[in-house]
């Protein structure tokens, strides 16, 4: 294997883990890591360790250590998680990736050997992350590498057939039989004798299920493969006698074969076989001599036929299938040929031809077709001299043509000269160096390709002077001699019944074909209807027909799977045919179609497989998805062939002259947890004597034999975006991450590299691939896989999204808009206006406006350099407009997203899609703009369902709510680090400007306070939150590393026991990590030697839980009260036996790290002893963890404030906990928090809505009935609160006095609408009276004073804003198509 892409040093590696802190000792640092490790700050102590690595660059034992303690660390915690959620597939833990990659990269510079147990677990770490994250090949080389240099290990044979099982490789197979043969479950040694037991566990759960190994392709009859449907074991006489004797029973079978209908399957039940062509393949492969009785016995038949003259061509093929031997049916096949071929219709003829060469003993006949295949190839081919066309054909044969014999090469000489056209004569010559090429943009309308929850890709085509721009839901063609404005744009047509609903089929690249002057697409773009297809004239875009299905028949709906293919006139594409309903499964059919479009009508349906028939020999069509396979990808043409990929787990080849099923291949497909839209797939691709196929629901890309389909090789390592193409005797393909070049003949990788942010299609030119990412184009060496050259884009502020090499040219689509009627850039929206801004004064005008349909406006916050402009997100575009009574567009671009939030950042415009869960694969991406000029700054990935998102200065974190955190560096857009807190029930962030503060909340309601430095993930501190109330003196106090402690009057004793009487979650487990014991100076006592026993203790788990677990000093693992079985009720108890009488002055208690934190101590007893029977009366007692069932958070800057109760049916009560360590405070007994802003909160009272400060017990403010209130427009500054989407209200809070009270709720200005602030000192709102208009009320948040403006005359309403937006000098206000300006009518 050679990876080419760019090394990643060893000791650049560790150079880079260690943080920017100051310089300490590597004995303080590894002091500190050890504490953080006690305390469970796993990743903190990760940082010490990477500082040591940092401080020791040369010093392999060093690094070898340390990055073995940071394993060591992370496979405890992994293995607990693992015990305590086993349906949880993969931990992601980056810093044990990173650990494991250098420990591995140590081992291959001979630091460590394979045999190191630290390896072995670095390696089954960094291997499981290349699975979980697709990295398939490096898993896959990582594991062979290790097995090869290490036969003699065990581990590392058993690792490789665990990756290969996993891959799904046909190649698990031998390895687990090998294995399986010499396992021996008695081995002497112990180690080995458990990789044994562990390796027969898997074969017993997964030997049945291994995927078959591929077998060498079959010599000779295929036959003795086959399982035909044979009561008479007629198919069985004809596969084991000579053709010479069973001639009559051959012409039976052949009957048989096309007039029964029936299958022929694969013993291996791989696929099905036409019985027509099984029997035909068979003959075949005969000595020609021994099918001399055959052919006179099918003449004689032939004529006894007596069939009528003048026959159609479905009658003559008919007739050359029954009697293929048979002359006269030849001589009709040769008329149907020649007809076909002078009809321009080549790709038949040479099926025809071909036929005719495999059958025909005559010599004039074989000549003829011969002549046929070359004239029909030259049609098809443009060959470019006579060695082309004859291929591997003896150019000295002479073959009868014209009436004489004449040499092979100077029959295809002619033939090339004859049809040789203009544009074969001087094709055009695409350069090969970049620096060749003269880029070309592109610049499509400003309408967002794409209308769906999934994001498309924009593809290009050229024919001629034609350049088609295409996405799913727009078509629009270009001269690609001056592509700067369209020739015409079409879009998605409108749906029948005006059905809008969202798109959720997941479509790849959408490429229509040109033939003809016409293009010829898939109706409808999209998947909703129509769905039939289209012819569409390429001069002006006009219709010329449609094929689509009526909407009034309701016994099958015909949907097209991708766009059509033209061949020989025709067009050709698969079809489903469903009853009523395309997500039913029984009564499926899958069709191939052929189209006239001259005609624009159906030439001939062809079943394929209908669901829960034989021809669904796996039942996949039934099962199959409408998602994925709704839109498809072409078919292919070939040699009178047509190869179809179903994207519903049926490969299949077809008689492209009626459509007859040649064979069907059967793959497994992907199951639907592990699907990804982003597998595009590809057409099939036929190379040689191999189609190389890449479905969209298949885990692999494949290769099967042309003439029968069956499997020559398979490779699992490519999830397959799209079959580039042949280079020599390498198949270029691109994956999701990496592009690779594969051995054509084996399916093995010769080089593969990585490829992120890959920008559409790649090319393979000459002996070259061209890969387009974002810093620019690439070209690579097919042969090897290593970047030739690159080229910069060097383009000011625009993204390429799409890119097409033709000739010189470089033809780029970008993603900024062309310019149209109200798009132009930098032009005033309304150049009659003075420039500027002045004070806005009623009556309002508008100004100008922008047709911009549901638009999302995002203002910069006051006093950014930013302020004066506006950015608005409508259709798929962003754009920053300059908010003057002018007006201008400063920039806008294509977002490709669905439906991105927008966040403004400093001078960063951050355009955030959430895209996990919409589709199966889709990852949250982030795009950070220039927000001056519009420049992409940089793309991220976050395949994490984070919801929500955080500034820390230059750290942006994102979260979702129970536990995952994830952080961007905002300069550059690279992960920071991420972190995962645990599966708990709410997560709240906050940020005092240099710390980021999480307050976790746990599945039983639990809370953690934990401080993490922004920029490296470190941990500072975490605690547990406790609430603190007027009877918690009894209460254990929260210490340092996360203990509990009680402190007590010091007594002496050898015995102590902890008895627990309450369980925090209400149920009866007791569990305890450590215990430790204070001693006469309040120091923790040294424990070895000490013995504990316990009341009762769960024993039947694999991992440790027994009561000595408490004084291991492991906090990771814990002693637990029995749960198998039954549970006892409370109370337990865990002694400690000292060995000797000790001072005691306090227990410290650590809780068990247990999801749901099952079993933390509520109440306890402490008693103490000197002969460990005699216990007296506690010496300490109360809560243990005195903590609140946290219900609701909200997080400001300078504290969280949250809802809880003691118990699930009791009243809520709110807290407000300070960020500062300290228990959170009661604030209010029996409410719920509205809304919160330091330092007031709001609350209901009854059918009132009340303010409240925190800080102040006796502040109470009561604004109203809250039922004409709305919080959704709310604003709280300086102690001003405003409210108006409904009844308007201005408070000063702190005076606790009305500026503008809430009055009649009938008034006009206390009805729904929209609001703005204007300037400091001013309110307007705008609210819809129909036929009357909008209108306007003037508010002074000085004094209260209301203005009533003269109505602004629009019919359509405004929407409201989240919020109150507020301008400066004019105003915007949006309704659903458009947003508007409003100025004072003085300006």
């Amino acid at each position: 294997m050679d990876f080419r892409a760019p090394a990643v040093l060893l000791w650049i590696g560790l150079a880079l883990a260690g943080s920017a802190s100051g310089k300490q000792s590597d004995e303080e640092l590894r002091k500190l890591a050890a504490n953080a490790y006690q305390a469970g700050h796993i990743e903190t102590g990760h940082l010490h360790l990477q500082q040591v690595i940092a401080q020791n660059p040369s010093d392999m034992a060093v690094a070898l250590d340390a990055l073995a303690e940071i394993l060591k660390q992370s496979r405890r915690i992994d293995a607990k998680l693992r015990a305590e959620q086993p349906n949880v597939p993969f931990s992601e833990n980056p810093t044990a990736e990173q650990a494991a990659r250098e420990l591995c990269a140590l081992e291959q510079v001979g630091v460590v050997s394979a045999n190191h147990q630290s390896l072995k677990h670095a390696a089954y770490i960094l291997i499981q992350h290349h699975l979980h994250h697709r990295r398939l090949f490096e898993a896959r080389e990582l594991v062979d590498r290790l097995a090869r240099e290490n036969s003699h290990d065990l581990f590392w044979r058993i690792q490789q057939a665990h990756v290969y099982r996993r891959l799904n490789s046909t190649e698990a197979k031998p390895l687990f039989t090998r294995l399986k043969e010499e396992m021996n479950l008695a081995h002497p040694d112990p180690v080995t004798r458990q990789q044994w037991a562990a390796f027969s566990g898997e074969w017993t759960t997964h030997g049945d299920t291994l995927p078959l190994a591929i077998q060498p392709l079959f010599k000779g009859s295929p036959l003795p493969h086959m399982e035909p449907d044979d009561p008479d074991l007629e198919w069985d006489t004809v596969a084991t006698r000579s053709a010479r004797i069973v001639a009559p029973l051959i012409d039976r079978v052949a009957a048989k074969a096309l007039t029964v209908p029936q299958i022929v399957p694969w013993r291996d039940k791989s696929g099905l076989t036409d019985p027509v062509r099984a029997l035909d393949l068979h003959l075949l492969s005969q000595p020609p001599a021994d099918l001399e009785n055959l052919r006179t016995t099918q003449e004689q038949r032939y004529e006894l036929e007596n069939y009528r003259d003048n026959p159609t061509d479905s009658e003559i093929l008919y007739r050359f299938r029954r009697y293929p031997w048979a002359p006269s049916a030849q001589a009709n096949l040769r008329e149907l040929a020649n007809r076909a071929l002078f009809a321009g219709r080549s790709q038949a003829a040479w099926r025809s031809f071909r036929d005719l060469l495999d059958h025909a003993t005559n010599e004039e006949t074989r000549d003829a077709s011969q002549v046929g295949i070359w004239t029909a190839r030259a049609q098809i081919e443009t060959p470019r001299n006579a060695a082309d066309l004859l291929g591997r054909d003896d150019p000295t044969r002479k073959l009868r043509w014209l009436g004489k014999p004449t040499p092979a090469a100077e029959i295809c000489r002619q033939l090339i000269e004859t049809h040789r056209s203009p544009q074969t004569t001087n094709p055009v010559a695409t350069a090969e160096k970049l620096g060749e090429f003269t880029p070309r943009l592109v610049r499509i309308p400003p309408t967002s390709p794409w209308k769906s929850q999934i994001p498309n890709e924009i593809d290009l085509t050229i024919a001629g002077s034609n350049l088609l721009v295409s996405g799913r839901d727009m078509l629009a063609l270009f001269d690609a001699r001056n592509p700067g404005q369209p020739l015409w744009t079409s879009y998605q047509p409108p749906s029948v019944g005006n059905n809008q609903k969202p798109d959720n089929n997941h479509p790849g690249f959408f490429r229509p074909q040109f033939s003809q002057g016409r293009l010829f697409t898939r109706w409808g773009f999209s998947s909703q209807p129509p769905r039939g297809i289209a012819g569409i004239d390429c001069a002006n875009g006009a219709i010329l027909w449609t094929d689509e299905t009526n909407v009034s028949d309701h016994r099958l709906l015909n949907v097209p799977l991708g766009d059509p293919v033209p061949s020989d006139g025709l067009l050709y594409y698969l079809e489903w045919s469903s009853p009523n309903d395309v997500t039913q499964g029984r009564g499926r059919r899958l069709n191939l179609v052929c189209f006239d479009p001259d005609r624009g009508g159906t030439a001939w349906r062809s079943p394929i497989a209908i669901a829960g028939h034989d021809s669904d020999l796996t039942a996949s069509l039934e099962r199959s998805q409408p998602a994925f396979a709704i839109y498809g990808n072409q078919v292919t043409v070939h040699q009178g062939a047509i190869y179809s990929s179903s994207n519903c787990g049926l490969m299949t080849r077809s008689d492209l002259r009626d459509g007859r099923t040649d064979w069907v291949y059967q793959y497994t497909p992907i199951p639907p947890t592990e699907r990804s839209v982003l597998n595009h797939g590809s057409p099939p691709l036929v190379a040689g004597d191999k189609v190389v196929c890449m479905p969209r629901d298949a885990r692999r890309i494949f290769a099967l034999d042309q003439r029968t389909g069956r499997l020559l090789w398979e490779n699992t390592l490519v999830l397959g975006v799209q079959l580039v193409g042949v280079v020599e005797d390498l198949l270029i393909v691109r994956g999701r991450s990496l592009v690779a070049g594969l051995d054509l003949d084996t399916g093995k990788a010769r080089w593969y590299r990585p490829a992120q942010h890959v920008i559409g299609r790649l090319a393979a030119l000459h002996s070259s691939v061209y890969l387009a990412q974002l810093d620019g184009l690439h070209r690579l060496d097919a042969r090897t896989g290593q970047i030739v050259e690159s080229r910069p884009w060097n383009l000011s502020n625009e993204k390429p999204q799409a890119f097409a090499l033709h000739g010189r040219d470089l033809f780029l689509v970008t993603d900024k808009p062309a310019e149209a009627i109200g798009r132009q850039v930098n032009a005033p929206l309304n150049a009659s206006l003075p420039a500027g801004r002045n004070p806005l004064k009623p009556p309002l005008s508008r100004a100008w406006s922008l047709p911009r349909n549901n638009a999302r406006i995002s203002l910069p916050p006051s006093g950014s350099p930013l302020a004066g402009s506006a950015y608005i997100l409508s259709g798929g575009i962003l754009e920053r407009i300059d908010l003057s009574a002018q007006g201008r567009i400063l920039w806008q671009r294509f977002i490709d997203g669905p439906n991105p939030q927008v966040h403004l950042i400093g001078n960063t415009v951050l355009a955030i899609d959430y895209s996990i869960g919409k589709a199966p694969g889709l990852v949250n991406r982030l795009v950070a703009f220039d927000a001056a000029t519009g420049r992409t700054l940089w793309e991220h990935a976050i395949d994490a369902p984070v919801s929500s998102t955080l500034n820390c200065g230059n750290t942006q974190v994102f979260h979702d709510a129970v536990g995952r955190v994830v952080a961007v560096d905002l300069r550059t857009g690279a992960r920071a680090w991420q972190r995962n807190f645990g599966n708990g029930f709410q997560m709240r962030l906050a940020t005092d400007g240099t710390r980021l503060h999480i307050f976790f909340v746990s599945r039983l309601r639990s809370a953690n306070h934990v401080v993490v430095d922004p920029p490296t993930g470190s941990t500072l501190s975490n605690s547990k939150v406790a609430a603190k109330t007027s009877a918690d003196a009894r209460n254990a106090k929260p210490v340092a590393g996360g203990y509990y402690e009680v402190a007590i009057n010091p007594v002496k004793a050898r015995y102590l026991r902890l008895t627990t009487l309450s369980d925090i979650g209400g149920r009866g487990w007791a569990s305890i990590a450590e215990l430790q014991v204070g001693g006469e100076d309040g120091n923790n006592l040294p424990r070895q030697g000490w013995s504990a026993t316990a009341s009762n203790s769960e024993t039947t788990k694999s991992y440790d839980t027994s009561p000595q677990c408490v004084i291991d000093d492991d906090p990771v693992s814990w002693w637990h009260s029995q749960w198998v079985d039954s549970i006892p009720p409370h109370p337990h108890s865990v002694t400690l036996d000292m060995k000797n009488e000790k001072t005691i002055s306090a227990i410290r208690y650590l809780p068990a790290v247990i999801v749901n934190n099952n079993g933390m101590i509520g109440e306890y007893e402490l008693h103490v002893s000197n002969d460990g029977q005699n216990w007296g009366t506690p010496v300490g007692e109360g809560f243990m963890v005195n903590q609140t069932r946290v219900d609701h958070v909200y997080a400001s800057d300078r504290s969280i404030v949250f809802e809880s109760r003691t118990s699930p049916n009791q009243p809520l009560n709110v807290y407000r906990y300070k960020l500062d360590g300290n228990p959170a405070i009661l604030v209010r007994r029996n409410s719920h928090v509205l809304y919160m802003k330091e330092p007031y909160f709001m609350i209901h009272e009854g059918d009132k809505l009340v303010v409240y400060r925190f800080d102040d017990p006796a502040y109470r403010f009561e604004l109203g009935p809250h039922a004409q209130l709305d919080l959704s427009a709310l604003s709280l500054e300086n102690n001003r609160l405003i409210l108006g989407r409904k009844s308007i209200l201005v408070a000063d809070l702190a005076q606790k006095r009305f500026i503008v009270a809430p009055g009649d709720p009938n008034q006009v200005y206390n009805k729904d609408g929209a609001l703005v602030r204007e300037g400091e000192h001013s309110l307007l709102k705008v609210v819809p009276q129909g036929d009357k208009g909008q209108a306007v009320f003037r508010f002074n948040l000085q004094n209260g004073q209301r203005t009533d403006a003269p109505p602004i005359q629009q019919p359509e309403s405004f929407q409201p804003v989240p919020g109150i937006p507020q301008f400066d000098g004019l105003v915007l206000l949006r309704d659903d198509s458009s947003v508007s300006a409003w100025i004072g009518t003085a300006q």
